[in-house]
């Protein structure tokens, strides 16, 4: 599957263990790319989740799901679907208490409240006995989801451009058009 694939190409922060103090336009280069690619793993990620959770068992996208909200910790989308996925999978007391840790930490580190009326439906729902986990696991209307895989792909921002040093840039894509390579 191409969202697995790209899931799977995703390792984490773009550079992360480069420092680059003395050459700040390049840092903010490799901190414009590092955004990107988050973004682009985040709507990969929840894609591959919301599509896992209608066409099969929860435990299939368990994984994911914990990719995602491990990646994106004050996205109501994304705390919404790992919420699902664990109540999907049976794990209600796991999935109740990841949305109060979740809960916790918008109120702790942003001063926020949870605002997603169907992740409140969702923990409400979960929080009734007898609630099948397979009725769970089904996305709610608002989570959003590409149609076809390709699209969570395409939808990715463009690559960053370089920015400012307009002499080096210029000497580098000369040196590019010779056929030299970059180490």
């Amino acid at each position: 599957d191409v969202l697995m694939a790209a899931a799977a190409r995703y390792r984490g922060d773009f550079l992360e263990t480069v420092v680059l103090d003395e050459y700040p336009e390049l840092d903010e280069w490799a901190a414009a790319v590092r955004v990107e690619m988050e973004i682009a793993a985040v709507r990969v990620l929840s894609t591959l989740v919301a599509r896992g959770l209608e066409t099969g068992p929860a435990e299939a996208v368990r994984p994911y799901a914990a990719q995602l909200a491990d990646l994106a910790p004050y996205d109501d989308n994304a705390a919404e679907l790992n919420v699902r996925t664990l109540a999907g999978t049976g794990e209600v007391a796991a999935a109740l208490l990841y949305f109060q840790q979740y809960r916790r930490r918008l109120q702790e580190d942003m001063s926020l409240e949870v605002t997603s009326p169907s992740l409140l439906r969702l923990v409400e729902q979960i929080s009734r006995p007898g609630v099948a986990p397979e009725i769970l696991a089904r996305p709610a209307a608002g989570v959003p989801v590409a149609k076809k895989p390709e699209a969570a792909l395409a939808a990715s921002p463009s690559p960053a451009r370089i920015i400012g040093r307009e002499r080096e840039r210029a000497r580098l894509e000369e040196l590019l058009n010779q056929g030299a390579r970059l180490i």
